[in-house]
């Protein structure tokens, strides 16, 4: 049977990765000395609640990481944000997109009450070109902590306004020689390691491997063909690494993104960055 209020007609598609998110300090935004030695910095432009404003790292494979920041002066609005209780300089959030806002409809048939998704919020923002960019952004209930579980994302107005992909060559070429993402991971509590590998295969619309690394791995579609499928993983939080992941994000969060790299030469090597209270990892591989 449909979801309530679908036509039988409608058909969902996989999910695909649509962007993840980088909370940094608002004075990087302008000079992203660490992220600039290994890519080329996209402008972004300003949210349309006037709270946050962001930057964008193109990749070929269509999906991108944003590096958002919240604006001087609205502190006292930041506690009531969805990411205001973030920490600075860590891998915050990531989203997903699908072909229509209403396959999360279906895919909330599937999971269990305290994991729902919210109804979608309408977003926007105005690129410094003054194109209009908007969207519907679509949360996990507020009983999850943000970064958990992925939230999704669906444009209002063509998606080429928000990942100019077309004519921007010269922002996906980038000194890593990054192209895409290879693999997402997240560590977890021990005690949220069950719920969340049900709630993984029905969000992401695949069975989990359990791998000899005591992780269990989700391959999803890649949003272009040719840059490989990208594996979301999680596993408990055991390492240092992990466990302040963990820590920092307060719940299961991303303690690792690990990007595509091309073409021949020595695979660079690890972006490490101290930001703030947190740390934000990238390696890089083929």
């Amino acid at each position: 049977m449909p979801a309530v209020g679908l036509p039988a007609i409608h058909k969902p598609l996989m999910a695909t990765l649509d962007h993840i998110i980088i909370l940094v300090p608002y004075s990087l935004l302008s000079n992203p000395s660490a992220f600039s030695s290994a890519f080329t910095i996209y402008p972004g432009g300003r949210h349309a609640d006037n709270l946050t404003e962001n930057v964008l790292i193109l990749l070929k494979d269509d999906v991108y990481l944003e590096l958002i920041a919240f604006t001087p002066g609205s502190e006292s609005k930041r506690k009531n944000h969805w990411w205001g209780n973030k920490t600075e300089g860590m891998i915050i959030d990531w989203a997903l997109t699908s072909s229509d806002v209403r396959d999360v409809e279906i895919v909330n048939d599937k999971l269990t009450p305290e994991l729902r998704y919210s109804k979608p919020v309408a977003g926007g923002r105005t690129r410094p070109d003054g194109t209009d960019v908007k969207w519907k952004v679509t949360f996990p209930s507020t009983e999850v902590v943000r970064g958990a579980l992925p939230f999704w994302c669906h444009d209002v107005t063509p998606r080429e306004n928000r990942v100019p992909l077309k004519g921007s060559a010269k922002y996906t070429d980038h000194p890593s020689r990054a192209v895409g993402i290879k693999s997402i991971t997240l560590a977890a509590p021990s005690d949220d390691v069950p719920r969340l590998k049900n709630a993984y295969s029905d969000i992401l619309g695949v069975n989990e491997v359990y791998n000899k690394d005591a992780r269990y791995e989700y391959t999803i579609k890649s949003p272009v063909e040719g840059f490989g499928n990208p594996t979301i993983a999680f596993n408990t939080a055991i390492s240092t690494m992990e466990v302040k992941a963990v820590k920092h994000n307060g719940g299961p969060g991303i303690c690792e993104l690990v990007l595509r790299v091309d073409g021949e030469g020595q695979v660079p090597q690890p972006l490490e960055e101290k930001i703030g209270d947190g740390t934000i990892r990238i390696r890089f591989e083929r």
